[in-house]
């Protein structure tokens, strides 16, 4: 198992806690030479180039962030964990953004949408997890569902926020992501895209 965990120079810049959601494992013996190839859909396209520029070179703003306060850092933000991705594969990933994100963002329109969809394959197939435990918001016991989906669309500093998917889609976003990312000369990069 495995636990999301987020930048401490993102939680204090953005408010949100260090430690999210806790995931099965897929491989347990995963480390440098041991290689896998990675798959990634949408916005997964755009988290799986970053996550293997962490592993490889690590994160500046992260280690600068570890060395001024202190605490430990995660081995993922420190680096020098190149050869554990042998391909990246993206499926209609906006690597440049989307237009779409520009003109509706993070727009209560967009979220509404979002969240009425939500809503309908929770009442009908049971439950339905956001993955914002960083931000608080885990449905509470005994909180209705309707409850629970206002208490995240209510939340204005998880959409006034450039920590999070929405932003990471607009071209602004995207744009400071390929600049912090870069090409891995040992590993093979394929791309599909559609209309």
């Amino acid at each position: 198992t495995g636990v999301s965990i987020f930048r401490c120079m993102s939680c204090t810049k953005y408010g949100h806690s260090r430690y999210g959601k806790t995931y099965e494992g897929i491989d347990k013996d995963w480390k440098p030479g041991k290689k896998i190839h990675l798959v990634g859909h949408s916005m997964g396209g755009q988290t799986i180039r970053q996550l293997e520029e962490y592993l490889r070179n690590g994160d500046p703003e992260e280690i600068a962030y570890q060395k001024k306060h202190g605490g430990k850092i995660s081995p993922v933000f420190k680096g020098g964990h190149d050869g554990m991705i042998s391909s990246i594969t993206t499926l209609g990933t906006p690597h440049n953004g989307s237009h779409a994100s520009d003109k509706l963002g993070n727009e209560a329109i967009v979220r509404q949408i979002v969240f009425d969809a939500a809503q309908y394959l929770a009442k009908n197939k049971g439950r339905v997890d956001f993955g914002l435990k960083q931000w608080g918001l885990e449905r509470k016991e005994g909180e209705s569902l309707d409850a629970y989906f206002e208490r995240i669309l209510n939340n204005d500093q998880l959409w006034r926020t450039e920590d999070q998917g929405f932003y990471d889609l607009t071209l602004e976003g995207s744009a400071k992501l390929n600049k912090k990312t870069s090409l891995n000369p040992n590993i093979v990069y394929k791309t599909y895209t559609g209309e």
